[in-house]
């Protein structure tokens, strides 16, 4: 059984009391020089079966996993040494033991590593130096070639030593006030200071983090972002929190079966609009409005001349298109042809689950591209958007999209990562098991004892799914169509393509790397080629690729002839040369280019074709092109901006980017 409370020999412990006979005390740690500490204590007695030693940066361990594992043994150890540690500033360590599958914390300890401050060569310079001669019998105090005295430095480095060991805990005391620096001792204070309750269960790192923002979570009180960071800084995992329209506003509204509407009474005059629920239905009343039992909802799934049938009453949030419970119901319509884009913009009311009167349009392009006659029976078809569409409105995206699994950022080896943490490596999201710095995950996806991978399946799972009639009634295919966009509603990205996609790759470009002849993209493993110069990727945050010196480069991957191909340019490179993406490239001398400004084709090393943009590309758009067949369409950041057609070059396959 759990026990909570104040341990015997810790600062508090949740679960069993420590036994007595597992005190290591007395547990002393010894700064020997300036990156070296010696750490003893006494040999635990009883019956256990593993030791574990664990340093910890910010405050003393709260569990085995919390901190730098040091020592790892079943056996006994009454010491160690604890080497390349950087000085100046405060070290917790936490001795742990195992006894039947149960840890418990046997003894703490700290100690302020001193930081070599140059007292040891001051007190050197400060002697006359006729005193720093080694004196031997029948030396010649005048005589310049006498040698030093090997012994003076180092008897005075006892004294620099010491004198170092003062300087820094003058130096830490400037840091009283700083959550992140300060001696844990004075972290209750801070707290108390803020309103903050001091926890000893909780890791010390998380709780000087609480500490660290509270003026600022202070200030973002009941703020999605305060919400957010509370949770992360109390409980070591991000959140992913969001606003969404079911807003419970009343009593009713915050209902488990909301929304509940009175049932129908034949003594109540309903005024027109008025809802009522009559057995399993939903129904409003008419224009008119209905009174008496002459004037009584039908009861069945039917309308009269009083009420209209709303929904299914006992599942009012989820209904298709006919009014029936969920399932699959065709939604189409018979209409012209429109010979400037082919397409047609359909509203679908999507009823608010707290208010059946709102209807929030979800707006779809629909295109019909049947050459069958001039009319056609038009289904919903996700394809790509065509020239005089308008742009999406930036909170349809926000309120109606499917969210995507939350991109972690990329494994950093400055950072001190703490157990929980989670980081992007290889493509693939990693938590922390212990702290460590400069530790990296495992480049294939197995755990260590640092790192262990989340899931092994890289993929990002969604469900798509659409039906469309063609005019001559025969089946046809429907093709993926989707677009991505940030928090604010602005697009990134789009995938979409007139036929089925056969191949798709990403690359972020988040990881560092010099050999591109091994480098892979993160998705669909295409190895890079370098067709012209030298590339290199990381260095910046978020991921970035760029040549290697000023001459000009290209780096491709395997492609089709047919296809898309986009990418971000967040500088220009500063000389003549020019940036864009490149594709149906032959070899170096044979590709077309998307530039900033406009879609070259180049042949036999020269440009051949010059089409250019209304407008010029700015830093951080994204350039799209979209090739098939002898059609080739551009896009900024999701806008056609220029659509041709040129069969050049329309066998070649290879895709990617140029600096030329």
């Amino acid at each position: 059984m759990g026990t909570y409370g104040q341990s015997i020999y810790g600062l508090s412990q949740y679960g069993t009391d420590i036994h007595p006979d597992f005190d290591v005390s007395p547990f002393t740690a010894t700064p020997v020089d300036y990156s070296t500490v010696s750490l003893d204590w006494k040999a635990p007695a009883g019956s256990w079966d593993s030791l574990r030693l664990i340093r910890n940066r910010y405050g003393w361990a709260v569990n085995e996993n919390d901190g730098e594992v040091l020592l790892d043994q079943s056996h006994q150890a009454t010491s160690f040494v604890d080497t390349s540690v950087v000085g100046g500033h405060w070290l917790y360590y936490t001795i742990f033991i195992s006894a039947s599958g149960q840890w418990s914390r046997a003894g703490t300890v700290s100690c302020l590593m001193p930081k070599n401050n140059g007292y040891t060569d001051l007190l050197y310079s400060l002697i006359p130096e006729h005193y720093k001669v080694d004196v031997k019998q029948g030396n010649n105090l005048t005589d310049d070639s006498n040698t030093l005295n090997p012994y003076l430095k180092p008897f005075l480095s006892i004294f620099g030593f010491g004198f170092d060991i003062v300087q820094s805990y003058y130096d830490s005391n400037r840091y009283t006030n700083d959550a992140m620096r300060t001696r844990f001792d004075n972290i209750a204070q801070l707290a108390t200071q803020f309103g903050i309750q001091y926890e000893a269960s909780a890791p010390a790192y998380l709780f000087r983090q609480r500490v660290r923002d509270a003026a600022t979570l202070g200030r973002q009180k009941g703020t999605l972002e305060q919400i957010r960071s509370v949770i992360s800084e109390t409980t070591g995992y991000d959140a992913d929190l969001r606003a969404g329209v079911n807003l419970m506003l009343s009593d009713d509204q915050a209902d488990f079966d909301h929304p509940t509407f009175p049932q129908w009474d034949s003594g109540v005059n309903y005024a027109s609009g008025e809802k009522v629920e009559f057995g399993a239905y939903l129904y409003q009343a008419g224009s008119n409005g209905a009174y008496g039992q002459s004037q009584a909802p039908t009861g069945t799934n039917t309308s009269n001349a009083y009420w209209t049938v709303v929904s299914y009453g006992t599942d009012s949030t989820l209904v298709d298109a006919n009014g029936h419970v969920a399932g699959w119901e065709e939604i189409s319509f018979t209409a012209g042809v429109t010979p400037g884009t082919n397409g047609v913009l359909v509203g679908i009311g999507v009823q608010n689950p707290t208010n059946p009167d709102d209807k929030a349009g979800n707006a779809l392009w629909v295109r019909n591209t049947n050459s069958g006659g001039s009319v056609a029976t038009i289904g919903v078809r996700s394809v790509g958007r065509v020239s005089g569409q308008s742009s999406m409105d930036p909170q349809q995206p926000v309120l109606s999209g499917i969210p995507v699994p939350y991109t972690w950022k990329a494994w950093d080896p400055d950072i001190d990562y703490q157990p929980g943490d989670m980081v992007l490596y290889h493509g693939r999201v990693y938590q922390a098991l212990t702290a460590s710095v400069n530790v990296s995950p495992p480049a294939t996806p197995t755990a260590n004892t640092q790192w262990t991978p989340l899931g092994y399946d890289d993929r990002v799972q969604m469900c798509l799914s659409g039906y469309a009639q063609a005019y001559s009634g025969e089946q046809v295919n429907v093709y993926p169509f989707v677009e991505y966009y940030d928090s604010h509603g602005s697009l990134i990205t789009a995938l979409y393509s007139d036929s089925v996609p056969a191949y798709q790759v990403l690359d972020s470009f988040s990881q560092g790397w010099n050999d591109w002849t091994t480098r892979t993209t993160d998705l669909g493993s295409a190895t890079w080629t370098e067709t012209l110069g030298q590339w290199t990727s990381g260095g910046y945050s978020g991921g970035s690729a760029y040549p290697v010196g000023t001459t000009a480069s290209i780096a491709t991957i395997a492609g089709h002839a047919d296809g898309t191909v986009s990418a971000t340019f967040l500088t220009n490179p500063g000389n003549t040369l020019k940036q864009g993406v490149v594709f149906r490239l032959q070899d170096a001398s044979n590709y077309w280019r998307a530039g900033r400004t406009g879609l070259y084709l180049v042949q036999s090393g020269s440009v051949a074709n010059t089409y250019t943009y209304s407008t010029s590309f700015s830093d951080g758009d994204r350039i799209t092109a979209a090739f098939s067949g002898s059609n080739i369409t551009i896009y900024r950041n999701g806008t056609q901006v220029l659509t041709i057609t040129n069969s050049a070059l329309s066998t070649a396959t290879r895709v990617g980017m140029a600096v030329t």
